[in-house]
């Protein structure tokens, strides 16, 4: 009990030693990771856009049954005003039992940024295939169509995540999401860090 204690507290230090600063394009976070990684978790992600800025995530998963998941997140940023993003995604799994391919997760999201003169509110679906290397080692490539934004165009994602479970509890992912509206592309890098409760 001490010791799930300890390791909780270490990762709020982390989570709380991280310095913010500010992206204000409409990035959104699906890091949903496979029940056979952890069922329960919390984590931390940190974004780099092609400009140089960063932005951190929090979040929480939860696989509430064996085919429905729920992830949600939050991301203050600190400057000289507030700003929070937040967002909640809701996935139904289809369990596939190839060699390699394990799920397919279908997607719906709600995100939002406010405190912010640009801010959002937009919807998105995902179509999300889990393909499994091994036991620890899991690759994620994720199709998001972006919808309801009411402040710019409508956009699309495609993003890769590679994910190793690391000593039993913690998961790291890493990977990149290419953004794609009217008019630019983006290139989009993360890395994060998940305990599995």
């Amino acid at each position: 009990m001490i010791e799930v204690l300890y390791k909780k507290i270490i990762l709020i230090i982390l989570n709380l030693s991280i310095i913010y600063s500010i992206d204000n394009k409409s990035n959104i976070v699906n890091s949903i990771l496979p029940i056979e990684l952890s069922q329960n978790s919390f984590g931390i992600h940190v974004l780099y856009s092609n400009d140089f800025n960063s932005k951190t995530y929090f979040d929480h998963q939860s696989w509430l049954t064996e085919n429905l998941v729920i992830n949600n997140y939050i991301s203050p940023s600190l400057d000289n005003s507030i700003n929070i993003s937040y967002g909640i995604n809701l996935g139904y799994s289809t369990i596939l039992e190839k060699k390699y391919l394990k799920n397919m997760i279908y997607i719906f999201g709600y995100h939002k940024h406010k405190y912010s003169i640009d801010k959002f509110k937009l919807s998105n679906f995902s179509i999300k295939p889990m393909i499994k290397i091994n036991n620890q080692s899991w690759v994620s490539i994720s199709i998001d169509y972006l919808f309801n934004n009411k402040e710019s165009s409508e956009k699309k994602y495609f993003t890769f995540n590679y994910m190793q479970l690391l000593k039993k509890d913690y998961i790291v992912n890493f990977g990149f999401q290419f953004q794609k509206d009217d008019s630019k592309s983006y290139i989009n890098y993360f890395i994060g860090l998940n305990y599995s409760l």
